[in-house]
């Protein structure tokens, strides 16, 4: 099957066998190489096939399956996608600056896809199985964050890189309590995790921290995430209003949904849908696997520097009809 890597297959069939070698074809950008050999009663034939396989991940707004909204006027900087319908109820059509792919679109002025002409996707984990991984209880620090500011505030200790994990549902609702994390260590919480509308202050993510979440996660505050932060939800993901600085990363496996506006630079990635009320401001990707629903305002603008390496290298993206298969040819049996 046909991945970013595809992989070698040998299989028997009958009285023969067959070994397809497949390699990156040398010097060519998306070109690979297949070499097919077939072998019956010690006699061999070979084929060659050399396709042309693209893989892109540069789409401002993608929906993956479900219908997706745009609620208002606004901008968006580069490709749109959508395996549904878009519906646009806006006083006008949004200014885009890239193609509009959807099967069905209302309102936009735009050729439907076929039906097989679908985006598929497998996003890895960051840590496939992070409720099993061991770390320290949570221990708390007293800090000026950020730095000048002169807010001080405590928070969960994540310097130094500590692992910290709370083996049941985390709750942050009391003035005593701290207001986020600090550090670039990682917090794993093995239930759900709540920042209260009961804190003090809105809350922070640190610059650099990881947030591993077997659960739901839900943020009644204000809140702001660092650069480098990456958070994940094996459940749903709600916020009240939030910002994310440079390179932050959501991946969600259910639902996210923001309450007000969201300034984010990075990438947001829900399996489920993804519904923002306010306005959003977005430099990265939005990926809905069950639709989008922009309520307010926005300004989107694709970014893939906005999204850490690690994930792009996890990250599959691709379409069926960008795939150019060629014709296979009898080539000597190496």
């Amino acid at each position: 099957s046909y991945r970013l890597n595809p992989s070698d297959l040998s299989e028997s069939m009958g009285n023969g066998s067959f070994y397809a070698a497949v390699s990156e074809l040398s010097g060519s950008s998306n070109q690979w190489w297949i070499i097919s050999t077939g072998t019956v009663q010690n006699i061999s034939r070979a084929i060659e096939l050399k396709p042309v396989l693209t893989a892109e991940i540069g789409y401002a707004l993608m929906s993956l399956a479900g219908d997706s909204k745009l609620d208002k006027d606004g901008f968006i900087d580069d490709d749109v996608y959508s395996f549904g319908k878009i519906t646009v109820n806006g006083r006008s059509s949004p200014t885009i600056n890239g193609e509009v792919q959807a099967l069905d679109t209302r309102n936009l002025d735009y050729t439907p896809l076929t039906s097989d002409d679908k985006v598929e996707m497998d996003l890895l984990a960051p840590i496939a199985d992070f409720a099993a991984a061991s770390g320290s209880a949570p221990t708390y620090i007293d800090v000026e964050y950020p730095p000048g500011s002169g807010i001080t505030n405590t928070y969960v200790d994540l310097t130094d890189g500590k692992v910290v994990k709370v083996g049941a549902n985390y709750t942050l609702n009391k003035l005593s309590d701290p207001e986020g994390t600090y550090g670039d260590g990682t917090l794993i919480v093995d239930g759900d995790l709540k920042f209260g509308n009961g804190l003090a202050n809105d809350f922070v993510i640190g610059d650099g921290a990881h947030v591993y979440v077997n659960g739901d996660i839900v943020l009644q505050k204000d809140g702001t995430f660092g650069a480098g932060v990456v958070v994940y939800s094996t459940g749903n993901m709600s916020l009240d209003k939030a910002a994310g600085s440079d390179s932050t990363t959501f991946l969600v496996e259910g639902n996210l949904t923001v309450d007000k506006d969201l300034d984010f630079n990075g990438l947001i990635f829900a399996e489920g849908s993804v519904t923002v009320a306010g306005d959003m401001n977005l430099n990265g990707s939005l990926i809905a696997g069950d639709g989008f629903w922009l309520k307010g305002g926005y300004n989107v603008a694709y970014d893939d520097s906005q999204i850490p390496d690690y994930v792009l290298d996890n990250m599959i993206v691709y379409v069926t009809y960008s795939a150019k298969p060629g014709s296979w040819t009898e080539v000597p049996v190496l």
